[in-house]
């Protein structure tokens, strides 16, 4: 139960954390910003005395609600509501938000570092407010940032923000990489902080369920969030099963178009919509499904995959760029699956089909340990840390363990990447080998080995680009004034555009299979070893990835005969295999 407070004023006790958010839970709605109570829950033994500042805006026609201070669950809280029109612009609501705040800038001030949830409105409030006075770090958790740089205003706002505070976190690498592409002046500043998961707060269920017939969708109920697709697919998988059923446990402004759609396709007897779930509750939702279908457009995190997991429910989500990093090893493991951003239902009846099929072979508790590693309050709480007292992030020890993935061909690029993230957070020192053409998805933890420079280098690959393009196209340029002066220009552009599709054939079936696929990885071998032999030393495992990568798996072998080589590490391989190069530290 709240508590009122007596005078507890930061500005009477410098060095305090002051966390100031546009969402917080409230009786009324106790899943409002529930991960930024459970963030500042985790940072308790950094900052035990934490002051949250919950700074709401509120329609004109909602209740009014008095400014209140009180204690919650052990933590003060500073309620600040005031009132903005719908169709008020995002600069605005920025404005309003710092007039609401100004009243207590002087214990925004004495704060040793005041911690700001999403850019805009709060990061631009607090900083315009108090960013010359103490240090601010925001979190950015929107996952609309395109929409906010494409209007001028709210886009200076937003570069006004980055570059006044001392950090700025995203919940997702991709969204830190696009903040860093924008202010490369500022890219330094900007750190990837997921937000905290505690697992512990979940039971494991016994046995992963082999019938997936019990559906459920727990979030925002938005077009954008894919609820009518799921709709959709459920109606379609229903046909199939008769007794399925499907639960969704949020609400929001499409909940009745998904009813008016769940009735129009015969299955409204079938869907239960819960509304908001407090957060002791929803446990017992995920423990009553048998599946979680979550179909986002977008998703920079995706709090409630990782919560289904932690349950040992399997998931079922889209290819969004967060749910391939945070559920990379869970597919592994066969406890997800991915289905392509879009409208189609069939690619997620299939999902359905295949995690059924594979329920025996899927590993629900080695799926919980990871993400308590990655996820966990105390893995959160000590990278954040750091980063609200602007502390480096420590160095990997000497004698870590070395692991190295080589994706020397496309196709393996995604398996390879798995393989050192997962490594890399694993406190392993890992390392990418991979051609530069090819687009590698990874953090500042991982050090890619880019073969490229020297891929183009080699013999073959100059006398493909002067035989194949630069004859040519020298001979077609030399013959154009010709064309054009006996009206044959067409002509002309048509024999270039012939010459091109061949030049493209001729790449692939001759140069790509029949030489570089036998000649690069030879040479890339021997440039490897000669330029990172240094690095690559001590190994405990190699991934070789496909057969162009073998004749430098081969080298790292001879040199270090007792890593694990194989052509590719599934989640629970890679922990044996660190494990073992731990214990034979310990014993050194």
């Amino acid at each position: 139960m709240p508590e009122p407070t007596q005078d507890r004023t930061a500005a009477g006790r410098p060095g305090r954390l002051v966390v100031v958010t546009p969402w917080y839970p409230t009786p009324e709605n106790p899943y409002w910003g529930a991960f930024v109570r459970a963030t500042t829950l985790a940072l308790d033994e950094q900052f035990p005395d934490p002051l949250v500042v919950h700074v709401e805006a509120r329609v004109p026609d909602a209740p009014a609600l008095a400014t209140t201070r009180e204690v919650v669950d052990g933590i003060e809280v500073l309620r600040v509501p005031f009132v903005v029109a719908p169709a008020t612009s995002r600069a605005r609501v920025a404005e309003l938000t710092r007039d609401a705040l100004a009243p207590y800038a002087d214990e925004l001030a004495a704060a040793q570092v005041v911690h700001a949830h999403v850019g805009m409105p709060t990061g631009w409030a607090v900083v315009d407010l108090v960013g010359e006075r103490t240090r601010v770090v925001v979190s950015e958790h929107a996952s609309y940032l395109n929409r906010l740089w494409a209007d001028e205003r709210t886009s200076a706002m937003y570069a006004e923000t980055v570059r006044g505070a001392a950090r700025f976190t995203s919940v997702g690498e991709d969204t830190s990489r696009a903040l860093r592409r924008r202010y490369p002046d500022v890219a330094e500043s900007v750190h990837t902080v997921h937000n905290p998961v505690d697992v512990t707060r979940f039971e494991l269920r016994e046995d992963v369920p082999g019938r997936l017939d019990r559906w459920l969708y727990v979030g925002n109920v938005l077009e954008a969030k894919g609820v009518l697709r799921l709709v959709r697919a459920f109606a379609a998988w229903r046909a199939r099963r008769p007794d399925a059923t499907l639960t969704v446990a949020g609400g929001g402004a499409d909940t009745d178009r998904a009813l008016a759609l769940a009735d129009e396709l015969g299955v409204a007897d079938a869907v239960r919509f819960l509304g908001r779930v407090d957060p002791t509750g929803i446990a017992a939702v995920y423990r009553d499904a048998d599946v979680l279908v979550h179909l986002s457009v977008s998703e920079t995190f995706g709090l409630s995959a990782v919560e289904a997991l932690a349950t040992g429910l399997p998931v079922v989500a889209t290819a969004t760029r967060g749910a391939q990093r945070n559920l990379d090893v869970a597919q592994d493991l066969w406890m997800a699956w991915l289905v392509e951003v879009g409208d189609e239902v069939d690619d997620v009846l299939a999902a359905v089909e295949g995690l059924e099929a594979r329920h025996r072979s899927a590993r629900p508790g080695l799926v919980r340990e990871d993400l308590a590693l990655r996820f966990g309050p105390q893995t959160v709480a000590a990278t954040l840390g750091r980063t609200l007292r602007g502390e480096p992030e420590p160095e990997l020890p000497a004698d870590a363990p070395v692991v190295v993935a080589i994706a020397l061909h496309r196709a393996v690029v995604a398996a390879a990447t798995r393989v050192v993230r997962d490594a890399a957070r694993r406190g392993a020192r890992a390392y990418l080998v991979t051609d530069g053409s090819h687009a590698v998805d990874v953090d500042d933890r991982v050090t890619v080995l880019d073969v490229s420079p020297a891929r183009y280098r080699v013999i073959t690959h100059r006398l493909e680009r002067w035989t194949v393009d630069g004859v040519p196209r020298v001979l077609l340029g030399a013959a154009r004034p010709l064309a054009r002066g006996l009206g044959r220009a067409d002509a002309l552009d048509a024999l270039a555009a012939r010459q091109q599709e061949l030049s493209t054939r001729l790449k692939r079936t001759v140069g790509e299979k029949g030489v570089h696929a036998h000649v690069d990885p030879l040479v890339l071998a021997r440039y490897v070893e000669r330029t990172w032999g240094d690095l690559l030393v001590d190994l405990v495992l190699v991934t070789w990835g496909d057969p162009r990568g073998i004749p430098l798996a081969t080298r790292l072998a001879r040199a270090n005969p007792d890593a694990h080589v194989v052509r590719t590490a599934h989640h629970d391989l890679l922990v044996d295999v660190l494990a073992g190069a731990s214990g034979t530290r310990d014993t050194d």
